[in-house]
């Protein structure tokens, strides 16, 4: 019974291994899913609204800018 067990595992191991670092699979698994056209255009459109709204001037951290981006986001429905 072990070395099935110890053979399926090695084998899901291996098969893992060979997905390059930019799959969908391994993007996912990170948490890293590319976004849509559309979305990225929304993001595009808020991060440069929260840019002038928020100026490096009024907040160096950019704390609000990113605040503001997140409610332009959900207005948006992303």
């Amino acid at each position: 019974m072990k070395p099935i067990i110890v053979s399926v595992i090695s084998f899901f191991l291996l098969l893992g291994c060979t997905f390059s670092a930019d799959s969908y699979f391994v993007r996912w698994w990170n948490g890293n899913i590319p976004m849509s056209d559309s979305e990225r255009r929304a993001w595009s459109y808020c991060f440069k609204e929260s840019e002038l709204q928020y100026p490096d001037s009024i907040d160096p951290l950019g704390k609000e800018q990113l605040r503001y981006q997140r409610e332009c986001m959900k207005r948006k429905g992303y």
